[in-house]
C-alpha cells in the first residue's frame, strides 16, 4: 500500500490513506463525509508516519500473542535477527530451529502421531538450551560476521574467538580503519543478538621497533 501511495505522489495524483480497524467501519465511512483539504504534503514526509503508524499497531497485536513461539524470538515487530537478503528457505528453516523445531520433535504434527517421548524416562523430547544443536546454531550465524567487516582490514575466525587487525606504520591510521570497522561489527551484533564481551576484548600492538612510534 505505502509503495503505491508513494508512486501516486510522485506521479501528481492526490492520494487518501484511512486506516480502518476491524471494530470502525462505521467511523471509516463517516470520514468519507467529512470536507477535504488541499494542503501538499510531500510524500517523504508522509510514509515515515504511516509506516511508524502501522509498525505501532502490529505491535500491540504482536503483545497479544503471549502462546506465539516466534515471539519469544522477535519480541519487536520489523526487528530480524538474520539478514533481509537471506532467502526465503534458509530463514525458515533457521526460524524453526531458533524456537526449538526438528523432525525429531515435531515431525508428530505432520504424521498424525503422538508426541514422541524418551523411553527412559518418559519425558517429551525437546530440542534444550546449550544442547549440540545450539552449538551447530551458533556456528553458523556467527559465520555471518566475516561479512561485516570492512575490506581492508584482516580478520580471524575460531569458534566464538575473533580477531581485526590493520597493518600500517602510523598509529592514527590503524586506529581509523579499526574504529571504523568496530562500528560495523556493532551493527551486525545489533542486528544479530549477538554481544561482545567488554570484559574479554583487549587491544595489542605488534611492531618491530624497541620504542614508542612518533605518533602514539
Amino acid at each position: 500500500m505505502l509503495t503505491v501511495a508513494k508512486q501516486s505522489f510522485y506521479a501528481g495524483y492526490p492520494v487518501m490513506l484511512i486506516f480502518v480497524s476491524v471494530t470502525g467501519l462505521t467511523a471509516a465511512k463517516s470520514a468519507l463525509s467529512l470536507p477535504h483539504t488541499n494542503v501538499k504534503l510531500p510524500a517523504r514526509e508522509l510514509l515515515p508516519c504511516v509506516s511508524d503508524f502501522c509498525l505501532d499497531e502490529w505491535q500491540e497485536i504482536w503483545d497479544c500473542c503471549e502462546g506465539n513461539k516466534l515471539r519469544s524470538i522477535y519480541p519487536t515487530v520489523g526487528i530480524l535477527k538474520h539478514s533481509k537478503n537471506m532467502p526465503r528457505y534458509e530463514s525458515v528453516l533457521l526460524n524453526r530451529l531458533l524456537i526449538g523445531h526438528s523432525r525429531l520433535t515435531h515431525s508428530c504434527l505432520l504424521c498424525g502421531d503422538p508426541p514422541p517421548t524418551c523411553q527412559s524416562c518418559g519425558i517429551p523430547l525437546t530440542v534444550p538450551q546449550g544442547s549440540i544443536l545450539s552449538v551447530t546454531l551458533f556456528c553458523l550465524k556467527i559465520n555471518s560476521i566475516i561479512k561485516a567487516v570492512c575490506p581492508d582490514v584482516n580478520c580471524f575466525l575460531y569458534i566464538n574467538d575473533f580477531v581485526i587487525c590493520y597493518p600500517s606504520k602510523h598509529i592514527h591510521i590503524i586506529e581509523r580503519h579499526l574504529h571504523r570497522c568496530l562500528n560495523k561489527l556493532q551493527e551486525w551484533a545489533d542486528t544479530n543478538g549477538f554481544k561482545f564481551s567488554t570484559t574479554k576484548t583487549v587491544c595489542l600492538n605488534f611492531c618491530c621497533l624497541r620504542k614508542l612510534h612518533p605518533d602514539s
